[in-house]
Parts: C-alpha cells; structure tokens; sequence
C-alpha cells in the first residue's frame, strides 16, 4: 500500500494537474489524521504530507507523539514509525524534537517491550546510509548530555 501511495503521489505531481492534485492532497490529510489506519500507511501518509509542506513540522511532531505514546501496542507504534521514516534520514538529523520524542519513546519502552521492538527500529534506521547514522548517533549523544538543545530554528529541512 505504502508503495502504491508513493508512486500515486509522484505520478500526480508529474502531471502537476489541479483536478487531480488537489483531490489528492485532500485524500492525503485525511488518510493522514485518521487514526485507525494502520501504522506503516498512516505513518508514510505523515511523512508525504510533511515533505509537501502539506503538514506543519509542530503537527507531524504531535502526530508522532500520540503514535508512539506508552498507550499504542509496541508493533503499532513500531510500523506507524517505519512508515514515517521511510525516506530521507535528514528528517531525524535537522529535527530535533522528532528525534527527542523517538528517543524518549525508546527509552520509555519496557524491557519487553524494547526487545519487541529492536528488530523494527533496528530495520527501519538501518535503511539509512553510514553517515546519516552517524549523524544521527551524534545527535541522539548531543541530546543526552545536553549541548545540543532543540530550538525552532534547528528544525527547518
């Protein structure tokens, strides 16, 4: 399905018609508020809208937080974050607050929980290039110890 949307939204901006465009993009937000889809749709909707700027960087990082908050089922909150991190690993490298909500998600799990979860996360960030883990492992480090804090300005694309 991730895949289906994915080539719609290409095929559709392509053709950079306002007939079909517009329709979309309003399928698009609603698939993206609703929260009964299934995580790894709703989270790829997320991700499309907030790289249309068809989504405020404050709401995707709210939509995160209510995705990955300690009332979703692990696997849930697992696939809803494969979805929305599929892509582009700058994302998590100038956003700060998406990255501390992850992090504190992670940190947050039980230890079951966490075990559950590993392969997932593990999966999802290893898509990344070397760098862009790095990078990220830097920033998750510069969080930690506080040299780094988030501010409105360190989370622009």
């Amino acid at each position: 399905m991730r895949t289906a949307i994915e080539a719609a939204h290409r095929g559709i901006a392509l053709v950079d018609r306002d007939d079909l465009r517009d329709p979309w993009h309003e399928a698009l937000v609603t698939v993206g508020r609703d929260e009964v889809i299934h995580g790894a749709v709703s989270g790829r909707v997320n991700r499309v809208l907030l790289d249309g700027g068809l989504l405020e960087h404050a709401d995707a990082a709210a939509r995160l937080s209510r995705r990955l908050s300690p009332g979703t089922p692990a696997p849930a909150a697992a696939a809803w974050l494969d979805g929305f991190l599929t892509g582009e690993a700058l994302l998590l490298v100038h956003g700060d607050d998406l990255l501390s909500i992850i992090d504190e998600w992670l940190v947050g799990a039980s230890e079951e929980a966490f075990e559950d979860l590993l392969p997932l996360v593990r999966r999802t960030f290893s898509r990344y290039q070397p760098a862009e883990r790095r990078l990220i492992g830097e920033h998750l480090r510069d969080l930690a110890s506080g040299t780094r804090t988030f501010s409105e300005g360190s989370n622009d694309i």
